[in-house]
Parts: structure tokens; sequence; C-alpha cells
């Protein structure tokens, strides 16, 4: 089964990079504890939270919670893709919107658009960083350890 993700306010960037890697993974820095709490039951969702209390509230009343540890958004991104085993291979055909979350669909060969927002995206500079970042991932992923900055 595929993980349906809910990201606290602390991990805007994970979130985004896990909606690039076609993870559902909702966000919204101004959900409270409650909000989080509910929205993960509800909809049978992982609570990735950098929040110890959050987080020990969560395993109490039984929602499937990870506790994520590192300094920067490469060493979170590590602690999620091992724990959950996750694919980390960029595919913009199965990508979601980083924006909204919704899938995004291919326009033509090189850009793609939303299917919620309509934020159009394209092979840019930007497809290089992506490919870097997933590359220096992959190193530490492929030695199956989890890196604490």
């Amino acid at each position: 089964m595929v993980e349906k993700f809910l990201a606290d306010s602390m991990l805007a960037r994970l979130a985004r990079w896990l909606r690039l890697l076609g993870y559902d993974t909702l966000y919204d820095n101004n959900w409270p504890d409650w909000k989080l709490i509910k929205i993960a039951k509800e909809e049978n969702r992982v609570l990735l939270t950098m929040d110890k209390a959050l987080y020990r509230k969560g395993k109490k009343i039984g929602i499937k919670c990870f506790y994520v540890e590192g300094e920067d958004f490469k060493t979170k991104l590590i602690n999620v893709i091992l724990e959950f085993k996750l694919e980390y291979t960029f595919n913009p055909n199965a990508s979601r919107c980083p924006k909204c979350n919704a899938p995004v669909l291919r326009i033509n060969e090189n850009s793609w658009r939303c299917s919620k927002c309509s934020q159009e995206y394209w092979m840019g500079r930007h497809w290089n960083t992506i490919n870097k970042t997933l590359s220096e991932i992959r190193k530490v992923v492929e030695g199956g350890r989890y890196v604490n900055d």
C-alpha cells in the first residue's frame, strides 16, 4: 500500500519534495495540532512531524506517526524514504503539484499543468537541481543507513 502523508508546519520543504516524487502529501502551515490529528485519523494518513509532543499524542491515540529527524531537508527526506521504503525516482508524469498536491498532467513533451490550480511546470534549470539532489540522496539511501546530522 502506498502511504498518504500529512506534514506538520515545520516540514514544508519535505512536503513539496514528497509531492514531486508522486506521494499524496497534505500540508498547511496554519493547521493546529488538533486538526492534523483529525485529518490523519479520518483520512488514514501518516503524520510526519518534528514536534515530539504531537508525535506522542498521535501515537497514544493510534495514529500512524513518524518523528522526522534531521537538520536539513535532504536528511529528513532520506529518513522518510528509508522508513517507508519509498521509491524516489523523479517521474514528472507521476508527480503531484508541489503547491496544492493535485496530480499534474502532461501538456507536451517538456511541460505539465496542475489538474487543480493550473500551475505550469516545465523542464528548466531546476530539473538539473532536482536530479542532482536525488542523486545525492540515492548515494546515502543505497547505503541503507539513517542519516542524522
